[in-house]
This record gives C-alpha cells, structure tokens and sequence, in this order.
C-alpha cells in the first residue's frame, strides 16, 4: 500500500466523519509501510543501502536482511536502520551482496 495523497486524505475524513465521526483518510495516511527490497549488482559489497520508503517524511524504521532464506544479522547491535526524509537507510557489520533480501517497515 502507498502513502495516500493529502486530498485523498481530506475526502476520505470528510466522508467518514459524515458516516461515523472518525477521520479515516487522516489514520490510513499514518499506517506504517512496509516493503521487500532485493539487493542490486550496483548494490553488492555497499556498507549501506538507502530505500525510499514512498513516504514524505519517515520518523522510523526497521528492517532485517536475509541471504538465501536466512537472517544474514542476528546481532540486533550491528544492525542500523536510520530515518533519513522519506528514505531508510540500512547498514550492518558487513557488506550486503547480490540478491540479499531487506523486509523492512516505515512509520
């Protein structure tokens, strides 16, 4: 699911607050996103991967990183999700390589 548009939002609370008195556009807009990235050839042996998350502004994050259907980190200490405008940013102890699997969420 992507981030809704501020008028989507605006028509969506203003049919809803008609119907029941809640603000439906404004909730749906500040559901966490979630996504698969897979890592890139130009991605491979980076110390970081950034991931625009489709959000205008990301006050959070978490993600983990799977190599051939296993958790590549299960030190959550050498681990880094940093929230960067509308971008997670995505480091660990070593380097990713191709085809490495990020699941990651955004609020």
């Amino acid at each position: 699911m992507s981030q809704i548009s501020n008028t989507t939002k605006n028509k969506l609370d203003k049919m809803n607050r008609a119907a029941q008195d809640a603000e439906l556009g404004t909730l749906l807009q500040a559901m966490p996103l979630s996504g698969t990235h897979t890592i890139t050839d130009a991605e491979a042996n980076a110390s970081s991967v950034t991931i625009d998350t489709g959000l205008t502004a990301v006050s959070a994050g978490m993600a983990q990183i799977f190599r051939s259907g296993s958790v590549v980190s299960a030190s959550a200490s050498s681990l880094k999700v940093v929230a960067s405008a509308e971008n997670l940013v995505i480091s660990q102890g070593s380097a990713v390589v191709k085809d490495d699997v990020i699941n990651w969420i955004a609020f």
